[in-house]
């Protein structure tokens, strides 16, 4: 993909990031693609409770003309449940009828997934005379993508809503029974049979719930014995006789390190995520203590464990949209800025100094313009593993641009380490690169700027390591220049 491509993927796996379960899905993902990336129209469809296919949103930009929907209905939902049925995406080109549209729709049509399933059907249309190429393609795909992973995320925190509020209301209706009961038992001695009839029914409620649900759900005694767990847990880590928590979740003799049980004074409620040893999966935990309705004394502990699991995975895919290159892999600029910040404080902190490099390929240009894109993005895929070879692991290698890397030597003791390491990147790139059935020979030039002789702000540094850099093109190409080095004038 093209940086700018990169770009407005990163600033659209922001903006959904932002997006809460309390916004409508839908249009908040149409309304984006076309106000942040400028895409002509964007419409996801979806099947409505009939089983029919319906348009749920429709967004375009300010000059289009809405016939498009309006005369093309019926075919655009064809196009829909074809991609529905067949969990592949199509495309359409529509010709202008009345000769009053300056080009033809090139529209796409693409599967939303959650799980193997097609959940939504993503339109996007372009006024333009040529199919779209291969690489926009790719693009479109990773938006439908980032889309798909957008929706499951606020349908699944929807749904967490949704059974936290159901969860309310019973609880809520349970109290206010409870309370009634106890009114009543205080008034009416007479019929505490009744009464206790009514709470032994109410327990029997509530323990139906606890088995009903899929959270986990245990009470701990103060000695560390498993008093109660429900069968959710079982289910998922046996029913093995083990006695004590530390046992059934964590597998080992000892109480945890982090264990909250003994702790005096005891909080009310505790809410922490915690990563399970026996089965790796992440829960949201809440602790909360239990006490004993006859002195008030602290009795047990109800733990509730809550399988977040899939929802950091989406988070993380997330993070990684917003904060790697898409083709190397590579930390991408608004990442690298981050950590030279982070690396420029802690060498201030201790006193001790880093090199930036910034590495710009020798004439990619060209091996791009005549061997294509495909071409140049397996070179630079190749170049960065050359790269990363050369390096430490604390070393932090970023790609910023086309064909430009940016390089961050923390912990540098001497000058002559950095001469080391751009030497060895210099001799990386000595060998051809094997591209599609040929090869081609791209060299890199270097422009190195110390830490905190050439620049105590990152702003300085990337600018006199650039100045070294083009220097080291201007001496010959194939080769690094340090900034201190730098001519006069």
């Amino acid at each position: 993909m093209s940086t700018a491509s990169d770009k407005g993927l990163v600033k659209l796996a922001q903006y959904l990031a932002g997006i809460s379960a309390h916004q409508a899905i839908w249009p908040e993902i149409a309304n984006a693609l076309v106000q942040l990336l400028g895409i002509e129209v964007a419409a996801v469809g979806e099947r409505d409770p009939g089983g029919k296919t319906r348009l749920a949103h429709w967004s375009c930009a300010a000059d289009t003309d809405q016939r498009l929907r309006d005369d093309h209905q019926s075919m655009l939902l064809a196009a829909m449940d074809e991609v529905r049925d067949s969990g592949f995406f199509t495309s359409r080109r529509l010709m202008p009828e009345d000769g009053r549209t300056a080009h033809p729709w090139e529209l796409l049509f693409l599967p939303m997934m959650r799980g193997n399933q097609v959940t939504a059907v993503l339109l996007i249309g372009a006024k333009r005379t040529t199919a779209f190429t291969r690489q926009e393609l790719d693009f479109h795909l990773a938006i439908a993508g980032l889309a798909a992973v957008t929706a499951e995320r606020l349908i699944g925190e929807r749904e967490l809503q949704q059974h936290r509020a159901h969860l309310e209301e019973l609880v809520a209706q349970r109290s206010g029974e409870l309370l009634e009961s106890n009114r009543r038992l205080h008034q009416e001695v007479a019929q505490r049979q009744q009464v206790e009839v009514a709470l032994r029914a109410e327990k029997d409620n509530l323990l139906r719930i606890l088995e009903a649900m899929d959270d986990f759900v245990l009470i701990v005694g103060p000695d560390h014995h498993v008093q109660y767990r429900n069968p959710a847990i079982k289910t998922a880590l046996g029913d093995g006789g083990q006695q004590l928590c530390h046992e059934l979740l964590s597998g080992q003799e000892q109480p945890c390190s982090d264990c909250r049980l003994t702790e005096t004074p005891r909080a009310r409620s505790q809410r922490v995520e915690w990563q399970c040893a026996t089965n790796g999966r992440i829960y949201d935990r809440t602790m909360t203590e239990l006490q004993d309705i006859t002195d008030g004394e602290f009795s047990s502990t109800l733990v509730i464990l809550r399988d977040i699991t899939e929802r950091k995975r989406s988070e993380e895919q997330v993070r990684q949209m917003a904060y790697h290159d898409d083709l190397t892999g590579l930390p991408n600029r608004l990442m690298f800025q981050e950590q030279l910040r982070i690396e420029l404080s802690r060498a201030e902190r201790n006193g001790t100094k880093l090199a930036l490099f910034m590495l710009d390929l020798d004439k990619f240009k060209a091996v791009n313009d005549t061997l294509g894109h495909h071409a140049g993005d397996q070179l630079l895929r190749e170049a960065s593993q050359r790269m990363r070879a050369q390096i430490r692991g604390q070393d932090i290698l970023a790609r910023t641009g086309g064909d430009e890397f940016m390089l961050i030597l923390p912990d540098l003791h001497a000058e002559e380490g950095a001469i080391r390491v751009a030497a060895k990147l210099v001799d990386a790139f000595a060998a051809p690169f094997a591209l599609s059935g040929t090869s081609a020979h791209v060299t890199a030039s270097i422009g190195i700027a110390l830490y905190p002789d050439q620049g105590l702000a990152g702003k300085v540094l990337i600018e006199n390591a650039d100045r070294a850099m083009y220097e080291a093109k201007h001496r010959g190409r194939s080769g690094y220049w340090f900034a201190h080095d730098l001519p006069s004038g």
